[in-house]
C-alpha cells in the first residue's frame, strides 16, 4: 500500500523508525523530510495525500496542536482516505478530536514486535480508498503557526501592554520540554527581537528574561548537568530597565525659580516619572523626563533673552545720555 504519515516536528525520532518498519512489511511509505515551509512544501504534501492508500495519523500532544497534521487529517478525509491513527504516547480521551476518538487507535508507545506485527495487520485490513471525488474539494492553505502570526505583530511600531503579554503567552508554549527544537529556537529569537523594542514594558522584559533562560544549552558530558543559557549581555541601544529613567529633579526646580510658568509643567512632569516606572511603561517615563528637559531648556532660553534683551536697553540709555551731555551746553 502507498502510506502517508501525518506527524508533527517534534515527533520525527518516533516516526521514522515507524515509517521503516512499514517499508520492511512491503508497503511504500511517504513522509515530510523537509525543514521548511511555504506553498511549494505544502502543495506537495496534498499531492501526496490524493496519491496516498490510506493516512497513517501519529498521535500525540505535539499532533493534535499542529496546524499542518489537522489540516492534512481534514484534507484526506475529504477525499475518503482511510485513516489509521498510531499513538506513540499516551493521550487523555478528552483531548482526541472527532475525527480520530471514533477510530480504534493503535498502540505504538512500546516499539517491540508484537506492536509491529499488529500495525501492519491494522494497514492490512484497511479498506481500498474509493475514486478521488469530482469536483474535487478545495484545497486548504499552506497552515500558519502560531510563530507566523507572531512575526506579523513584531513588525508594527507600537504595541500596547495586553499585546506585548499576549506575544509573550503565546511564546512560552515553545519553551516546553516536548516542544519541537526548531520552534524553540524561532521562539527564542523573536523574544531577543522584543528586548530591543523601544516600548517594551518593564513587566514584559523580565519575563522575557525568564524565559530565555529555559532554553537548553546542548547536553555536555555525561557527568556534567545540565545548565541554562544566561541572558546575553544588551547591546546598544537597548531599552533602559525599571528605575533607569531619570526624572530631572534639578533641572525642574531651576526652571521653576528662573521662570515661573515654564516651572510648572516641569515640575509636574519628574513627579510622573517614577509612578510611570512602577506601571512598566518605561516609553511614558522616558516622555515624561525628555519634557523635563525640554522645559528647562526653554526656561533658561527666555531668561537669557530677558537678560540681553536689558543689557541692551541699558547700554541704550548711556548712549542717550551721553548723546545729551554733548549737546547739552
Amino acid at each position: 500500500m502507498q502510506l502517508f504519515v501525518s506527524y508533527a516536528r517534534a515527533d520525527r525520532p518516533r516516526a521514522d523508525p515507524l515509517a521503516q518498519q512499514l517499508r520492511r512489511a512491503g508497503n511504500i511509505v511517504w513522509l515530510d523530510s523537509e525543514l521548511s515551509g511555504g506553498q511549494v512544501w505544502w502543495d506537495r504534501i496534498l499531492d501526496q495525500l490524493r496519491q496516498c492508500d490510506a493516512l497513517i495519523v501519529i498521535v500525540s500532544r505535539a499532533s493534535l496542536k499542529s496546524p499542518a497534521c489537522t489540516s492534512e487529517r481534514h484534507y484526506a478525509m475529504r477525499l475518503g482516505k482511510p485513516l489509521l491513527p498510531v499513538a506513540i504516547e499516551r493521550v487523555e480521551t478528552e483531548l482526541l478530536p472527532s475525527e480520530i476518538a471514533r477510530l480504534q487507535i493503535m498502540d505504538y508507545a512500546l516499539t517491540d514486535e508484537s506492536s509491529a506485527f499488529k500495525l501492519v495487520g491494522a494497514i492490512m485490513g484497511l479498506p481500498a480508498p474509493p475514486a478521488l471525488p469530482d469536483p474535487p474539494p478545495e484545497q486548504p492553505a499552506v497552515p500558519l503557526s502560531y510563530l507566523a502570526i507572531i512575526a506579523d505583530q513584531l513588525s508594527v511600531p507600537t504595541l500596547s501592554q495586553d499585546e506585548q503579554f499576549a506575544i509573550v503567552g503565546k511564546l512560552e508554549r515553545a519553551f516546553a520540554p516536548s516542544a519541537d527544537p526548531h520552534e524553540r529556537a524561532a521562539a527564542y529569537e523573536f523574544l531577543s527581537q522584543m528586548e530591543e523594542r523601544s516600548d517594551l514594558l518593564a513587566a514584559v522584559d523580565r519575563r522575557i528574561a525568564i524565559l530565555k533562560n529555559r532554553r537548553p544549552q546542548p547536553p555536555g558530558p555525561a557527568s556534567e548537568p545540565p545548565r541554562l543559557v544566561p541572558k546575553p549581555p544588551r547591546q546598544a541601544p537597548a531599552p533602559p530597565a525599571a528605575g533607569a529613567v531619570k526624572p530631572h529633579w534639578v533641572m525642574a526646580i531651576v526652571a521653576l525659580i528662573i521662570f515661573f510658568p515654564l516651572g510648572i509643567p516641569a515640575v509636574v512632569n519628574a513627579a510622573r516619572v517614577a509612578p510611570r516606572q512602577q506601571m512598566g511603561d518605561l516609553a511614558a517615563a522616558r516622555r515624561s523626563s525628555a519634557n523635563v528637559k525640554i522645559f528647562f531648556w526653554i526656561s533658561v532660553a527666555i531668561y537669557g533673552i530677558g537678560v540681553l534683551a536689558d543689557a541692551f536697553q541699558g547700554l541704550g540709555s548711556a548712549g542717550a545720555a551721553a548723546l545729551g551731555d554733548s549737546i547739552l551746553p
